[in-house]
């Protein structure tokens, strides 16, 4: 099969939670000897290309509108694909693809995290450009891969697809080996936070009142983002700011916490998350967070109500009680490595991709 996705950056190590699942997908169709292309709109550099080579990834490179213009005219007639999937949400370029398609519905789309509090933000701009492309783009694709019961409420109420065509998957992450996890019952508490500093997306205002209110722990952050995000905003002095790290950096840093916490308003399924559950660390998040029903009904973590008070003392009260922690730690691992494995996560995708294929060559028969 022969499999094109659109938007995922040049450089696959990018802080980007859609960059990341394009790669790791990409990488792992690629695996199972499948010719995948990463479509970018720029140049990558000659490590990027590298890379993806090394991967069995091949870069589609389009450079400025006259190319663009001339690739999507010339889809109807040369299709080089047999899928494409586009990732992300709210983009004009992947409507314009999706239209000069040779076959209409031979394509899928990831939104990656829809949901009600996304919408709210900018909502009339949104709504507007919803009702006159995404609507029609997300209802003309062959299926739309949904990670929670919310986003696909949102696809369904607002974006009016088809409950049918919204095939649930999970992100895929890479496990990274060597380290050991710090014991839960070991103090100083330590807690860390990678993200980027949105004091409302993120919750980064509600991840400040918990530590206030928690002075024996310690808060640790990773984040290239500027502090300036944070004006107005009270520093407790257990909070301590660090440069965001990746990959195997990321998984030394996960080894040496008692728990990873993310206190988002609005999250999908943070690879963060996933990251942690696959590094033994305890995890606690947000009733607000999509996910939380999932980890709840999974018994993967902590799901702590959208106040600072009661989610402190829960908190204090979780990392006192190691023999639970574990019990989390145990299951959440189980279910990463079952849902969230690379290889996994790829058949699913395969086999959507199938279904989609089938679909138009039973239409086209038809006719």
């Amino acid at each position: 099969m022969i499999i094109g996705h659109i938007d995922g950056g040049t450089n696959p190590n990018s802080v980007n939670g859609v960059n990341y699942v394009v790669w790791s997908l990409a990488e792992a169709q690629a695996a199972k000897d499948h010719t995948v292309y990463i479509i970018v709109f720029g140049t990558p550099s000659a490590s990027d290309v590298t890379y993806a080579t090394r991967r069995g990834i091949s870069f589609l490179e389009i450079r400025g509108t006259l190319a663009f213009l001339s690739w999507i005219f010339g889809l109807n007639n040369s299709p080089l694909f047999d899928i494409v999937h586009f990732h992300s949400v709210f983009l004009p370029k992947q409507y314009l693809v999706s239209l000069f398609l040779k076959q209409a519905r031979s394509f899928v789309i990831t939104p990656h995290g829809l949901s009600w509090v996304l919408l709210k933000k900018n909502s009339l701009r949104k709504l507007i450009y919803i009702k006159l492309f995404d609507k029609v783009h997300f209802r003309r694709a062959g299926a739309v891969c949904s990670l929670n019961s919310e986003e696909s409420l949102v696809l369904t109420n607002i974006f009016k697809v088809s409950p049918e065509s919204i095939k649930p998957v999970f992100n895929p992450v890479v496990s990274h080996s060597g380290y050991l996890p710090r014991s839960s019952s070991e103090k100083p508490f330590r807690v860390a936070y990678l993200g980027r500093l949105d004091p409302f997306i993120k919750g980064i205002d509600m991840l400040l009142d918990i530590a206030s209110r928690l002075p024996h722990v310690s808060f640790e952050i990773y984040s290239n983002d500027r502090r300036s995000s944070l004006d107005g905003l009270i520093i407790p002095e257990n909070v301590f700011f660090f440069p965001a790290v990746y990959g195997e950096d990321k998984f030394e840093v996960l080894s040496k916490v008692t728990l990873y916490i993310q206190t988002s308003r609005h999250e999908g399924f943070p690879i963060s998350i996933l990251e942690a559950m696959k590094a033994e660390v305890p995890v606690a998040i947000t009733e607000a967070m999509q996910i939380s029903e999932i980890v709840n009904e999974r018994k993967i973590g902590l799901v702590m109500p959208f106040d600072a008070i009661k989610a402190s003392a829960l908190l204090d009260q979780y990392m006192h009680d190691p023999v639970k922690m574990s019990q989390h730690v145990s299951q959440a691992k189980h279910f990463a490595n079952e849902n969230c494995n690379p290889a996994n996560v790829a058949t699913v995708h395969l086999d959507i991709y199938t279904q989609v294929l089938k679909s138009l060559d039973s239409r086209s028969t038809a006719v």
